[in-house]
């Protein structure tokens, strides 16, 4: 998928949004609040007037399509990062995703319709993970995009040997958090979870990445 296209899809998903959020600014009550954020135990913890709440999602998602526009500019290893568009079209694929749902569920939620926020947000989350880590072994190093650490953007082979790990587990967390049942624990412990199989990847291909380039640095004569 050429960067282009990956533009063109998150603008056209910005319009959809603002779509989306116009229909439900005809249906809801002048001066009314609406809810915008939840804490983990699933209970609304911020609100905000229809207008602003409505307009966020679309107006992010239309800032991030103008800064996918524009990465190629600042990123420092532009070669690395044209010849990674497997990565970046899945990463944005995901990201778009998520903004989706989180305008599904803000949506929803002011119109009065029955959302399970957590389940939304578990299939989301759960199919960017897998997007992003089906194709992150099948990139370059960048600056920009990508699993950076100090040791990651040091070596070819330590990126290449770290994103080949944190593809498969990010792949396999976000597939456990897709078929984790809701009902298998209290909401609050579901939250956890959620973080959890998002965090467990990065921090152990963290580690990894260190003793890869430690390995590495080893065998240098």
């Amino acid at each position: 998928m050429t960067l282009t296209r990956i533009f063109t899809a998150a603008l056209l998903s910005a319009l959809g949004m603002a779509a989306f959020s116009l229909y439900a600014w005809f249906q809801l009550p002048e001066g009314a609040l609406v809810a915008i954020h939840w804490n983990i135990a699933g209970n609304v913890d911020n609100s905000t007037t229809k207008t602003t709440a409505l307009l966020a999602i679309p107006l992010v998602t239309l800032a991030l399509a103008g800064f996918l526009k524009a990465l190629p500019y600042f990123e420092p290893r532009r070669k690395n990062f044209e010849q990674s568009p497997k990565l970046i079209g899945a990463t944005w694929i995901g990201v778009i995703l998520v903004m989706w749902a989180a305008q599904f569920i803000i949506v929803g939620t002011a119109l009065g319709w029955d959302v399970n926020i957590f389940l939304v947000l578990k299939v989301a989350l759960g199919a960017m993970m897998m997007l992003t880590g089906n194709y992150a072994a099948k990139s370059k190093s960048m600056f920009l995009i990508g699993f950076r650490t100090p040791w990651t953007l040091s070596s070819e082979t330590v990126w290449k040997k770290t994103h080949s790990l944190f593809g498969k587990l990010f792949m396999v967390a976000g597939l456990i958090l897709i078929v984790l049942p809701l009902s298998a624990f209290p909401v609050e412990t579901f939250g956890l979870i959620m973080i959890a199989l998002i965090m467990a990847p990065i921090l152990v291909c963290l580690v990894y990445s260190w003793i890869v380039w430690r390995g590495e640095q080893n065998e240098k004569p």
